[in-house]
């Protein structure tokens, strides 16, 4: 009767599993324009905007993509996922990221973003030097 009840529980639980589930893939987007402060406080928390462009209601969840260059410097991207089981026919929106950054060093903070790559391929950076007072 143990091993009965056992199977009935296995078979309820992997006929549960859904099928339907969305299937997502991870892509990286370009940035459009990019707000800086003129100078980070130390010890407190500033914001870093960005506009990028969605290009339908297929990307969904977007944060930013940091890649670490040393202590103070950092590569950034616009990282989103892509439902690949739905068909989206709506048209591409710009949208607005904020970026908090907590400058924990007195110096000078290092960010080149990611601006997408020209016609041949080069890939393109818009660069800041933003002091920390």
């Amino acid at each position: 009767m143990k091993k009965l009840t056992l199977l009935f529980i296995l078979f309820i639980f992997i006929s549960s599993c859904s099928e339907d589930e969305l299937t997502y893939q991870g892509e990286i987007l370009p940035i459009n324009e990019v707000f800086v402060p003129s100078f980070f406080t130390a010890n407190q928390v500033d914001t870093i905007t960005v506009r990028y462009t969605r290009p339908n209601g297929c990307y969904e969840f977007p944060r930013a993509y940091y890649k670490h260059n040393g202590i103070s410097s950092r590569v950034v991207a616009v990282k989103i996922l892509k439902s690949l089981d739905i068909s989206c026919s709506e048209p591409s929106q710009e949208m607005e990221l904020k970026i908090p950054v907590l400058a924990l060093r007195v110096d000078y903070y290092y960010f080149s973003f990611w601006m997408g790559e020209d016609e041949n391929g080069n890939e393109l950076f818009q660069d800041f030097s933003i002091p920390v007072n």
